[in-house]
This record gives structure tokens, sequence and C-alpha cells, in this order.
């Protein structure tokens, strides 16, 4: 068994989030001389990523579609959301208008139709 050395020991820690098996084949150690040493250091080999959105390390695997941490994720989503209501509310307020203009332009033609309908009034005589 070989001594550790101190470059190695620096990237045991500065990588410890990439897992041991990354870490044994870079220094070209067995993967249970990796787990051994950083237990000794109290070094935690558990597996970290980094959002490239936010750039915060999380123990969570990144988003399969967009490689976002959980929060950057749910925070997409909900802005989509928000931009989803907002072409609805608009969508909305459009039919509304249309259908007043539409009211207005059937009680136009509807009074246009009782004014040509009432029978001329004949003049009054006194």
């Amino acid at each position: 068994m070989r001594q550790w050395s101190t470059r190695e020991l620096r990237y045991l820690g500065e990588h410890a989030g990439d897992g041991a098996r990354n870490i044994a084949k870079a220094l070209g150690r067995s993967t249970d001389a990796v787990k051994w040493q950083a237990r000794n250091c109290g070094i935690s080999l558990r597996r970290r990523w980094q959002c490239p959105n936010c750039g915060r390390m999380t123990f969570k695997p990144l988003n399969r579609v967009n490689g976002w941490c959980v929060e950057c994720t749910k925070e997409l989503h909900m802005s989509d959301l928000r931009e989803q209501v907002d072409a609805m509310r608009e969508e909305a307020a459009r039919a509304k208008r249309n259908d007043r203009e539409r009211q207005r332009h059937y009680s136009a033609k509807s009074r246009a139709k009782k004014v040509s309908k009432k029978p001329p009034q004949k003049p009054h005589q006194g």
C-alpha cells in the first residue's frame, strides 16, 4: 500500500462530489482505497452536481431535459405557467371585447329594423 501524496489528498478534497469511482480512476487507485482515505479525512464522497443556471451545488441529479437543478426547473415552469395565464387572460379579454362589439351591432340592426317597420304617421289636423 503506497502513501497518499499531498497532491492526491488535495484532488480527493476538490473532487469529492465526483464519486469514488471517478476519483479512483483519475488517481490510479482502487475505489476501496479512495473510500477509506476519504473516511479517514472526514470527506464525503456523496455525488454532487452543479447547476449551470444558478451555479449552486446540489445532491439531487440535474434535470435530464434542461440540465438545471430542481429549483431552477421549478422557476422555469412557473414562468411558463405565468406566460400561459397571461395569454389566456388576453384571449378572454379579446373574446369579451368581440362579444360586446357583436352585441352592439346586433342591437343597432334591431333598432334599424324597428324604425323601418313603423308606418308613416299622418299629419295632425287641427
